[in-house]
């Protein structure tokens, strides 16, 4: 009987954990990619696709690249960072890309003023460089989605 007591209480633990690891594979919504700015870690493992502007030069290690960009490239806004493993990645300041990854964190540091800021980082599972049209046109983003996809 203990021994029963025992197996069921482990079943019941480990099926209430079980869920615990799950990451949505959904990317980020608008209003939950905006929502992240406040709490990055949040939103740590979920999914994003960022259709987004480089604003600062790529800084290359051995084994990554990181880049600046704005996920609102319209408005100059949204910065995230976003590290990839490909240190040979042909982008740089001012080049539009497609960045699909997962929220990693939130980075805080200071800009070249010496503000303190806080951004969300982003580790990526690919970045494409892409057309500026594509990636300030909404239509044009989902035909290149849609294509990608096929």
């Amino acid at each position: 009987m203990r021994r029963g007591i025992t197996l069921l209480l482990t079943f019941m633990i480990a099926a209430s954990l079980a869920g615990c690891g799950v990451v949505d594979s959904e990317p980020l919504t608008k209003e939950q990619f905006r929502a992240m700015y406040a709490n990055a870690n949040k939103f740590k493992g979920r999914s994003v696709e960022i259709y987004g502007e480089l604003f600062a030069t790529p800084q290359r290690l051995d084994k990554m690249v990181y880049l600046q960009l704005y996920a609102d490239p319209i408005n100059r806004g949204q910065s995230v960072i976003v590290a990839f493993k490909e240190p040979g990645l042909d982008v740089q300041n001012g080049d539009y890309v497609y960045v699909t990854g997962k929220v990693k964190d939130a980075f805080t540091g200071e800009n070249t003023f010496g503000n303190k800021l806080s951004v969300p980082r982003i580790i990526a599972g690919s970045v494409t460089k892409i057309d500026p049209a594509t990636a300030l046109s909404p239509p044009k983003r989902n035909q290149a989605t849609s294509e990608a996809g096929s």
